[in-house]
């Protein structure tokens, strides 16, 4: 081992001490213990007996303390990393000048303070020096780095400078980056010799209070991509074209500045991919010329004082990701020519109070950053029949208005946004499709939509009971979750009332009670999730007239009794999980007749050691390979999935557990999004089966189940006359939605 040149140890899970045996290397050239946690010791000072060393990278191993002198050894050092270390607001140690072959020094994110010594003046072969993210109590940039005339990249970011910038730094004619952004220049213009850095193709001065124009002189970076003057006081006449004509420029932040006036003939950058000018004060109208930046990605020019109408040029932007125009003036009409060839798009946010002159039909905004608040505009949509607004950032309350802002209503999918406040009342509209999952809805459960098909209120925060179902025949009901709430009380027993119903997910509130009979009532019934709650008392004898049944799931509750014979008259059964209960008794030979089981967790109970003879019989799970047979059970809603089953790539073990052989693992983990741990592990025998299962529910219009050849598909689309609909997509593939 002493011949090693090259040692990483990076990403190794190395805790609390470095074995003193490692400085018997000496022969190493790279050493590399980033992405370590030692637990806030000194950096070991037998590293400094390396004396070969030309690379030590030592980023972000919960080093703190010193920087031991032996390290000052190290003569032969090309490149040395500390950065993400805690070194307790000491001085950079002056050592460092002493490594004179160094080329890449970073020393960012160490906490260092003070001054910086001058001796890292002599380290005249460094290529990259970062001093960002320290404490240099306001003192000026050292002008002896001006003297480091090799360097290619220099960031001095968010360190606490301030006052001048060293004219020395003109020196530097081999700068390719240079990052000044955060720190405190007292309101000076921007340096003028920054001009004569011709090398440079990154240029970072935000927040760093600098005042006045932009340099012409900056016209002279010919080679420049970036360039970042964002969040500064730089004023009116700096954008003049004939200022600067940067053909390289790819990116361009001049947001929140005081420029006003007209906005400049933006031809002079032509390779342009981002534009950022929000947040200064311009005035007129967008330039036509604008749809001239072909390559542009990202377009903000969000609150300033633009007025007139949005150019159709702007259509014209083909590879156009991110597009805000919002907090302007902006009038006139914005139409479908506006976004016609905009195929690229996935974040549009024009303005709060814009009403698009058009009555839509459909409305399609997915990942589209539309919130924080929901338009407006929607409010006079009166002939809209399908409302996608799924992940668009939405942050706000559920307006009044939305349930009652078009009669023909019928599609509402608002999942995965922050939508506060409690439910609408719904009873009195004609929606059908319904999905507000995952938002932060909170407080009773409101009367539903009594022509629904399909309600999805999983993952929020609804509390209380949920007895105001009762209160309207949901005549039309096949899919309702209301998983992952807060929900309390005992279940209704008025399942009578929904007599399609086919899925049926309470998962993981906070039930108690019995399981009610009137479930019994549910013919259609395939799924049944009442996982994760605290009901007691026996399985309901009427469940057994659910011959459909396929899943059913009441683990982690407080179940009793003994385990029903009648189970064994579900000849259709796929996944049962009775597991985490408090059941007794033995296991009844007749569940020997689920012939088609292939998922059958009975552990976790107390449950006699007893088992029957008849469980050959369980044809599925006793054989090792099982290759085309599958039970695979989707279901979606919208083209998200809400939850899902952890039964996937399991592979046969077995009969295990007390009183046989201990199982290497616990056999089935059912799992669910936002579950919660309702079983007692100490309870019981545990015995369960396995064989190799994939698994995978969630929520939609259509539901296909498929064991071996068998399938079948349950599905609804929407209606309506194509050629009279008018749509709006903002999505990439909105047609995978089934619409």
């Amino acid at each position: 081992m002493k011949q090693l040149q090259y040692l990483d140890l990076s990403w190794s899970n190395f805790s609390r001490s470095i074995t003193p045996q490692l400085g018997n290397l000496t022969n190493l050239r790279s050493l590399d213990l980033s992405w370590n946690d030692f637990g806030g010791i000194p950096i070991p000072g037998f590293i400094g007996s390396m004396k070969r060393l030309q690379h030590l990278h030592l980023q972000n191993c919960h080093f703190s303390h010193i920087v031991p002198s032996q390290l000052g050894n190290l003569s032969n050092l090309q490149s040395l990393d500390l950065r993400w270390n805690y070194f307790g607001r000491i001085p950079i140690p002056k050592f460092i000048g002493s490594m004179k072959q160094l080329q890449h020094l970073d020393l960012s994110w160490c906490y260092f303070c003070g001054s910086i010594p001058p001796q890292l003046g002599n380290l005249t072969e460094v290529r990259s020096l970062d001093l960002s993210s320290n404490d240099f109590g306001g003192i000026r940039i050292p002008e002896f780095i001006g003297s480091l005339k090799k360097l290619q990249q220099l960031s001095l970011v968010d360190s606490q400078f301030s006052r001048i910038v060293p004219p020395q730094l003109a020196n530097l004619t081999n700068l390719r980056s240079l990052g000044l952004s955060k720190n405190d220049f007292g309101g000076i213009p921007i340096p003028e010799f920054i001009g004569s850095m011709k090398q440079l193709h990154h240029m970072f001065l935000s927040r760093s209070n600098f005042i006045g124009i932009i340099p012409p002189q900056i016209g002279n970076l010919t080679d420049l991509h970036s360039l970042d003057l964002s969040c500064n006081s730089l004023c009116s006449g700096s954008l003049s074209p004939h200022g600067f004509v940067l053909e390289s420029l790819k990116i361009l932040d001049l947001s929140n500045n005081h420029f006003n006036g007209s906005m400049p003939d933006l031809r002079v950058f032509p390779s342009l991919t981002e534009l950022h000018l929000s947040k200064n004060n311009f005035t007129g109208s967008i330039p036509v010329s604008i749809s001239q930046l072909s390559e542009l990605r990202v377009l903000d020019l969000s609150g300033n004082a633009l007025e007139d109408s949005v150019p159709l040029s702007i259509g014209h932007l083909s590879k156009l990701q991110g597009l805000d125009l919002s907090n302007n003036s902006l009038e006139g009409l914005v139409s479908e020519s506006h976004f016609s060839k905009l195929h690229k798009l996935r974040i549009l946010n024009i303005a709060s109070n814009w009403s698009p002159p058009f009555q839509l039909d459909r409305l399609y905004l997915v990942r589209c950053n539309v919130g924080p608040y929901f338009p407006k505009w929607l409010q006079t949509r009166r002939n809209l029949a399908i409302l996608y607004l799924i992940s668009a950032n939405i942050r706000d309350e559920a307006p009044n208005w939305l349930g009652s802002m078009s009669p023909r209503l019928e599609y509402l999918f608002l999942s995965y946004n922050q939508i506060r406040g409690t439910l609408l009342d719904l009873s009195l509209t004609s929606i059908k499709y319904m999905d507000l999952s995952y938002n932060q809805f909170l407080g009773p459960l409101s009367l539903l939509p009594p022509n629904a098909t399909v309600i999805n209120l999983g993952g929020n925060m609804l509390s209380a009971s949920m007895s105001s179902i009762c209160k309207t025949r949901l005549q039309d009901l096949q899919i309702f979750d209301l998983s992952n709430n807060q929900l309390e009380g005992m279940v209704p027993n008025c399942w009578e009332n929904m007599p399609l119903l086919w899925y049926l997910n309470l998962a993981n509130n906070n039930f108690s009670g019995e399981i009610p009979g009137s479930l019994g009532s549910l013919d259609s019934l395939y799924v049944l999730q009442l996982h994760g709650n605290n009901l007691f008392g026996e399985m309901p004898y009427n469940l057994r007239l659910c011959q459909s049944l396929r899943l059913i799931d009441v683990g982690g509750n407080k179940l009793t009794g003994e385990i029903s014979t009648w189970i064994g008259q579900m000849y259709e059964m796929i996944i049962l999980n009775l597991r985490g209960n408090k059941l007794h008794g033995s296991i009844p030979p007749e569940i020997c007749n689920l012939t088609n089981i292939q998922v059958l967790d009975l552990s976790i109970n107390n449950l006699s050691s007893i088992i029957p003879d008849c469980f050959d019989n369980f044809t599925l799970l006793s054989s090792e390979s099982i290759s085309g047979t599958y039970a695979y059970v989707n279901t979606r809603f919208g083209g998200y999935e809400t939850w899902e089953y952890a039964y996937s790539s399991f592979k046969w073990k077995g009969l295990c557990g007390d009183p046989l052989p201990m199982c290497l693992e616990d056999s089935l983990k059912l799992s669910t999004t936002n579950s919660r741990d309702n079983m007692n592990d100490n309870d019981g025998n545990i015995f369960s089966f396995m064989q190799e299962v994939g698994i995978s529910m969630g929520f939609g219009f259509g539901m296909v189940l498929e064991i071996g050849s068998m399938s079948g598909l349950l599905s609804s689309y929407p209606n309506g006359d194509e050629a009279e609909m008018q749509v709006l997509e903002l999505n990439e593939g909105a047609q995978s939605h089934g619409l």
